[in-house]
């Protein structure tokens, strides 16, 4: 149960923290670029590919899962906020 609540603790942390607005355009394109469907990504992330959907319709997303994303893509984090691909 303690294992449990740790990952109820976590869960709330991430969705609390801080949101920032990036090219829903460019989240796609990168995980394109790196040959991953929604649910390969969201596999590799820890996450629900509706999360992954979200993201790709709305761009906003936690910071955290900004990097995280931009790890398993293997993308500079500085695209993400660029106006149109590079």
């Amino acid at each position: 149960e303690r294992q449990h609540h740790r990952s109820e603790t976590r869960t709330l942390a991430l969705t609390l923290a801080p949101q920032v607005q990036v090219s829903p355009v460019i989240l796609r394109w990168a995980r394109e670029r790196a040959s991953l469907a929604p649910d390969e990504l969201a596999k590799r992330i820890n996450l629900g590919v509706k999360r992954i959907e979200e993201w790709e319709t709305t761009g906003t997303l936690s910071f955290d899962h900004l990097e995280r994303v931009a790890q398993k893509t293997y993308t500079p984090l500085g695209y993400f906020f660029l106006e149109r691909l590079p």
